[in-house]
C-alpha cells in the first residue's frame, strides 16, 4: 500500500477584505462654488446623471468608483441629484456666498463642437465626454448677454443641432433648434446671442 501525504491548510478569514459598498453624497460651500463630491466604491467607470436645479448632465464615476465635481453657486438652486440606474441620491446644499444668476444651456452628447462665451465672462461646461446630456452653466452679470458659438465643420454643415435654454430667472426651459449653414461655410462660426423669453 502506498502512503499518501497529507498537507493541512488552515485560511483565516482577513480582516478587511470586505469592501465597503455605502454610497455618500456630500457638499462644502466655499465663495461662489459648491464641491460635490460622490462616492460609490463599488461602481468604478458608472455611468451617472447629475441634476443641478433645472440642468442635467451625464458623467461617469472613476477608477475608485469617486466623483468630484466644483459647481458655480447658483442663484435660486439648493439641491443636487446623483442617480445611477434606478438609485437616486438627493442632497440639500448649503448656504453659499456670491451665488450667480444663470443661464444654462444643455446640449446633447454629440454637442457638435459647441462653445460658450458671454462678454468677459466665460461659462463651464459638464458633462464626461459621450455620456449624454452635456450642459454649460454660465453666471451672467447685469447686461452681460451669453453667445452660442457654434463651429461650422464638416460634420456639422447643414445638420440640425437641438438645444435646451435654460434662464435661472424664469424656470422653465425653452427648447431651441439651429440649422447649421451650409458646407460651403466650413471653417466659419455661427454666433447666436442667446436671448432668454421675455428678453
Amino acid at each position: 500500500m502506498r502512503r499518501g501525504t497529507y498537507l493541512l491548510l488552515t485560511v483565516w478569514p482577513l480582516a478587511g477584505l470586505a469592501q465597503d459598498c455605502d454610497v455618500a453624497l456630500t457638499a462644502q460651500a466655499a465663495p461662489g462654488t459648491i464641491s460635490v463630491h460622490y462616492s460609490a466604491p463599488c461602481a468604478p467607470y458608472a455611468p451617472v446623471s447629475v441634476t443641478y436645479g433645472p440642468v442635467t448632465f451625464g458623467e461617469e464615476t472613476g477608477v475608485d468608483g469617486q466623483l468630484d465635481l466644483t459647481l458655480p453657486a447658483l442663484s435660486g438652486v439648493t439641491t443636487v441629484r446623483v442617480q445611477t440606474g434606478s438609485a437616486a441620491h438627493d442632497l440639500t446644499l448649503p448656504p453659499v456666498a456670491d451665488a450667480q444668476r444663470f443661464v444654462a444651456l444643455v446640449l446633447p452628447g454629440d454637442d457638435a463642437g459647441a462653445e460658450l462665451s458671454a462678454d468677459a465672462t466665460q461659462g463651464q461646461k459638464f458633462g464626461f465626454p459621450g455620456r449624454a446630456p452635456q450642459a454649460w452653466l454660465l453666471p451672467v452679470s447685469a447686461g452681460a448677454l451669453p453667445v452660442l458659438s457654434l463651429p461650422i465643420t464638416g460634420s456639422t454643415c447643414g445638420r440640425r443641432v437641438a438645444l435646451d435654454l435654460v434662464d435661472g430667472r424664469k424656470g422653465p426651459r425653452q427648447q431651441l433648434e439651429v440649422t447649421m449653414p451650409a458646407c460651403s461655410r466650413e471653417g466659419e462660426v455661427l454666433h447666436l446671442p442667446l436671448v432668454p423669453a421675455g428678453g
